[in-house]
């Protein structure tokens, strides 16, 4: 009777000591070691067919495999996020040299003030995310500064310059956009690639190529679409506007020109200046007529 007593109290604290362990993954997320569905795993045989050493876990709903490449054996490992249909929401490719990025990457890195200005590259990677343009993550650092981080487009654009201020080490995850965004998007800009989709300043900003033209968009937290800003070239202006900026080119020169779009159909270019002699810079802003706001 004793003996029957200590296996069963033996059975309820194993058990009670399997579980805890459990609740304790659970509150990492992070459930190493489980193979996903037949359907996930062929999804990702097909994508990476050279892929080894792969490790499977569960980060945030999704399965997520980390693997090795031939073209980086001996770097840090790289990641794929499967949702349970198959479908890959992210996929983040180590690139271990500089001098594998496309030319236009490199030319684009090369063009940035960082090349020249005593910055280091950190990390560099692929990142391919569900609905999205590929795009290269380009991690810098230097000594007494924050930590950058650069997207740029595969034709080398400098799309996104950011301040990295994660303290996780697992930056990059899957991004979602709201489908009231992708359906604007879909109704009013049909083609458009999308390339960087964030939160910022109470708003969200999508960022998309649309004939030829790299476009942000912008959007409330209900979705509900702002305006639209696009580089323009100066040449282009109304002229009411190339008049009425003549008596500013005296002084200063064109830095940029913005035309911004807003929901109501209404036109606002935003020029950018600096001057000639002091550097110093400011912005106007000018109705299509020609009338400074």
């Amino acid at each position: 009777m004793i003996m029957k007593l200590n296996v069963g109290l033996f059975s309820f604290l194993l058990g009670g000591l399997l579980l805890f362990a459990g609740c304790s993954n659970d509150d990492d997320d992070v459930i190493k070691g489980n193979t996903p569905n037949e359907q996930i795993v062929s999804a990702f045989k097909k994508q990476f067919p050279d892929a080894t050493e792969v490790k499977w876990n569960t980060r945030n709903g999704y399965s997520v495999a980390s693997f090795r490449l031939p073209q980086n054996p001996t770097g840090d490992t790289n990641e794929a996020w499967y949702e349970s249909n198959g479908e890959c929401a992210l996929s983040e490719i180590e690139i271990s040299n500089f001098n594998q990025l496309p030319a236009a990457v490199q030319e684009g890195y090369n063009a940035t003030v960082y090349a020249t200005d005593g910055w280091q590259i950190d990390d560099i990677d692929a990142l391919t995310r569900q609905g999205m343009a590929l795009v290269y993550k380009i991690e810098i650092e230097k000594a007494g500064q924050e930590d950058h981080d650069l997207l740029f487009t595969a034709g080398g654009v400098l799309i996104s310059d950011k301040i990295d201020t994660d303290d996780d080490d697992d930056e990059n995850v899957p991004v979602v956009i709201p489908s009231a965004i992708l359906d604007f998007v879909h109704q009013n800009m049909n083609g458009a690639v999308i390339l960087d989709f964030d939160k910022e300043n109470n708003e969200f900003e999508l960022e998309v190529t649309y004939k030829n033209a790299q476009v942000e968009l912008y959007f409330t937290l209900a979705h509900k679409f702002l305006r639209a800003e696009e580089e323009f070239p100066e040449s282009d202006l109304p002229e009411a506007v190339k008049t009425a900026l003549n008596e500013y080119t005296t002084q200063w020169e064109i830095d940029d020109v913005i035309r911004v779009t807003y929901a109501d159909k209404s036109i606002v270019y935003v020029i950018e200046l600096e001057n000639k002699t002091t550097d110093a810079e400011k912005v106007i802003k000018f109705n299509p007529d020609g009338t400074l706001i």
